[in-house]
């Protein structure tokens, strides 16, 4: 998935984590400027105990260090040549992903190993695209265009995890089991002509101290 530009929002996460090494995020962080920040305390806390006699303040530990991560929401800046239907569209999309990531990875696994867009959530996110799109057009018909007409076609045919292993996978992905992807091959040839897929909107993932 291609580098886009423009970061228009920034979640920040943050959790007790067992190191002062923070790992970078796999993906190259976008410069922003005051990004918007949304704090989601994810800490627990020990039980302490009463001291018997007056000790000096403990210096911090690295267990004590708090660790956390930012997914930063970035849009393609050809966008901004687009109508405002298919910019809120392509925002849905890469917001979709971030509640994703939110709902289905934990801090601790994105602070430790990175974070790589998986198969599932991109399914998540297109069938979003497709469903705002469907929204945000309404009865304008001719309010148009090409990719986003294609993906709701997919959609509404039942094929967007076949079309989503199809034009958007990852080299590091496996397989799922149960796609129907003679149908989608015998389906698209009639339906997809000249298609190509597109991806304007993206998620970076940056580790934070």
């Amino acid at each position: 998935m291609r580098k886009l530009g423009i970061v228009i929002l920034t979640v920040f996460i943050v959790a007790a984590c067992s190191t002062t090494n923070t790992q970078p995020s796999n993906q190259t962080s976008t410069p922003t400027v005051e990004p918007l920040v949304l704090t989601t305390p994810r800490t627990t806390s020990a039980p302490t105990k009463t001291p018997t006699a007056s000790l000096p303040e403990p210096s911090p530990t690295s267990d004590s260090i708090k660790t956390g991560y930012q997914a930063g929401i970035v849009l393609d800046p050809a966008l901004k040549n687009e109508e405002t239907p298919i910019i809120s569209a392509w925002m849905g999309y890469a917001i979709s992903r971030t509640e994703w990531i939110q709902a289905n990875v934990s801090t601790d696994e994105i602070v430790q190993r990175g974070y790589e867009r998986t198969f599932e959530e991109e399914v998540s996110a297109r069938s979003t695209l497709a469903i705002l799109w469907k929204e945000l057009r309404g009865p304008d018909t001719s309010l148009k265009n090409p990719y986003l007409d294609d993906l709701l076609k997919v959609y509404e045919a039942g094929y967007i995890k076949e079309y989503t292993w199809i034009f958007l996978a990852s080299s590091d992905w496996l397989q799922p089991d149960g796609l129907l992807l003679e149908e989608f091959s015998a389906w698209s040839k009639k339906n997809l002509i000249n298609h190509s897929p597109e991806t304007h909107a993206d998620v970076e993932i940056t580790v934070t101290p």
